[in-house]
């Protein structure tokens, strides 16, 4: 193996000792209870400038909300992520109290401090601001469901009642496709195309599909509330039943494509994936004992077999985000259940059988061996797969491995008990850590060993995973195919972080708190669009207190927090921003890069 190394010349003249960007602080909430303000526990407005934080006070088990509007009274409970403003500023807050009679009028709806609406069920993760500025939720009273709006003075309207209602989600189809990862978990529900939210409405044990005000009645007992989707000519496609609740009642599913429907099967999964004649492909299953299923793919109402070596193959799953269709084939991936029986013979002891789960790439009928007990894969160019697995059942070996679908090679050699942290360079070369676990009957330490390509970098106790904007990655690369990481050197007691640039240590900064040059941790690495290297370096002055600081190009911005929350980065403006705690204040900071 080579060693990457750097001068400390080359070091210092790649890390631009300039003055950062332009800084702002802005003081945003005071907290003036006991206690320190706690990041995750504030939300603020930026239109508005409103905010409402949620005060959990240690000797009652209780919570309010402390907002510029008002407090709030006391609850058992309130979820904090699901707050929301309008536009104007006006928060709504759904909160509860545990009873005896727990589910009795033990939901109450929060507006701007005050309790405007209790209920026996309040639907708080799926509501939303609709457009005309009303808050939009599902709620129970005794045995019924209803769509409730109401606006800020507190003025409720209901639906009529309903036996169920369930929000429809956006098929997962479209939310990989799209590459919007950093709406994945936000922007998930579904909407028509004039920006109705899509409901599932049940009663009497038929089931409607409600947009606004419109409501279709399917004529089906239930609808997978995560399969609906439109086909290439725009008709609501989705998964129903004909004899009771999915989860309820097994059997009998099948996909309906406008009026259209399909062949039914013991279980029927999203997503819905549609060839260029419009014909739906979905995943199907039958039921061969009780929690065992056979799973294979349809094509309109054709089961899909699929051999390896002419042997027909029963699946016990698939990889969803990796169907598609390719040369007017269906491609995917199907996992089988592999078990090894002990070996009980010369054994005192009954050992348990191993059990593995074989990974294959189907095209077509045609499926391909890709591994055992593969980890999450990775794509790259050229229909290239990048995972890491065991290869072998009889070596057993951890190997990171990549593959075309019809044929695989070895990256790695098996000298480690796991490879983590694997991806591609930009320029297509494969990173990953080859990791060493603890044995201390073979005094065998715990370790990291860090590959780019066939070079090792190093080894350390540990890596750390960095990023912002759900963008994670050991690695993280200027235009310039540069990379920076941050790790634990080897044998350090004190499990202090330091910063890398390919593979040479980073000097520490000039000016730090206190003037400690060492950094207990290192938080959102990122180069910006202009190759500057930011981060946010965690210190440790003594066995209580963190102090939390920012560095551009290995320079200090100056201002030291108590704590930091999530960062954004925001590459138009190249800029970040982020809410940091000092002396029992919140502030909205933003850094220009």
């Amino acid at each position: 193996m080579k060693i990457i190394s750097l001068s400390l010349i080359q070091i210092l003249i790649f890390v631009k000792m300039i003055f950062p960007g332009s800084f702002s602080e802005k003081k945003i909430f005071t907290l003036e209870f006991d206690g320190a303000p706690d990041i995750y526990s504030f939300l603020f407005d930026k239109t508005s400038g409103n905010y409402c934080y949620v005060y959990q006070i240690s000797n009652e088990n209780k919570q309010f909300i402390i907002s510029n509007k008002s407090l709030s009274l006391k609850y058992d409970y309130i979820i904090v992520n699901e707050i929301l403003f309008d536009a104007k500023g006006n928060y709504f807050a759904v909160s509860g109290n545990y009873k005896a009679d727990y589910g009795s009028d033990n939901y109450f709806l929060i507006i701007n401090g005050k309790e405007v609406f209790n209920s026996n069920y309040i639907e708080s993760y799926s509501a939303f601001i609709g457009k005309d500025g009303k808050y939009n939720f599902i709620f129970k009273e005794n045995d019924k469901f209803y769509l409730g709006k109401i606006d800020p003075e507190g003025n409720l309207t209901k639906s009529g009642s309903y036996d169920k209602i369930k929000p429809l989600y956006r098929d997962s189809v479209n939310l990989l496709s799209e590459g919007d990862t950093e709406n994945y978990f936000f922007d998930k529900y579904f909407y028509t195309k004039n920006g109705s939210r899509g409901f599932i409405v049940i009663n009497n044990g038929i089931a409607s599909l409600k947009f606004g005000d419109e409501e279709i009645n399917t004529g089906f007992t239930d609808i997978n509330e995560t399969s609906i989707t439109n086909d290439k000519a725009g008709k609501l496609t989705f998964i129903a039943k004909k004899n009771g609740l999915f989860f309820e009642s097994p059997g009998n599913e099948f996909v309906n494509a406008g009026n259209h429907e399909y062949n039914s099967f013991y279980s029927v999964s999203p997503p819905i994936y549609f060839d260029d004649n419009n014909i739906p492909f979905y995943m199907a299953a039958d039921s061969l004992a009780d929690g065992v299923m056979n799973y294979y793919m349809v094509k309109g109402n054709q089961r899909m077999p699929a051999y390896f070596n002419n042997i027909p193959l029963k699946f016990i799953s698939f990889v969803n985000d990796n169907i598609k269709i390719s040369d007017d084939k269906l491609c995917y991936i199907g996992i089988e259940d592999v078990i090894i029986p002990s070996d009980n013979t010369n054994s005192e002891f009954q050992e348990s059988n191993d059990y593995f789960q074989k990974y294959y790439y189907v095209k077509g009928e045609n499926a391909y061996e890709l591994g055992y007990n593969l980890s999450g894969i990775i794509k790259g160019n050229e229909n290239k797969m990048l995972y890491t697995g065991i290869a072998d059942l009889s070596k057993k070996e951890a190997l990171i491995m990549e593959s075309n679908g019809e044929s695989r090679i070895i990256l790695s050699e098996g000298n480690y008990d796991a490879v983590y942290n694997f991806g591609y360079t930009p320029s297509g070369e494969v990173y990953y850590t080859g990791e060493t676990f603890l044995d201390s009957a073979k005094g065998k330490p715990a370790s990291s060993t860090l590959f780019v390509g066939n070079t090792m970098l190093g080894k350390y106790d540990y890596v750390l995973t960095q990023g912002v904007n759900r963008n994670y990655s050991v690695l993280k690369f200027d235009s310039k195919g540069n990379f920076a990481y941050a790790a634990s050197p080897l044998n350090n007691e004190k499990n202090l972080i330091e910063i890398y640039i390919n593979g040479v240590r980073l000097p520490a900064p000039d000016k730090t708190p206190g003037d400690i040059k060492q950094f207990n941790s290192v938080l959102n690495l990122l180069f910006d669009k202009n190759d500057k290297l930011f981060y946010i370096a965690e210190f440790k002055p003594d066995d209580k207190n963190f102090i939390y600081q920012c560095f551009i190009d290995n320079k200090s911005t100056g201002e030291s927090y108590e704590s930091t929350g999530k960062i954004e980065y925001e590459e138009s403006s190249n800029s970040v921003s982020f809410y940091a705690v000092r002396d029992k204040s919140i502030y909205l900071v933003n850094i220009a890069l």
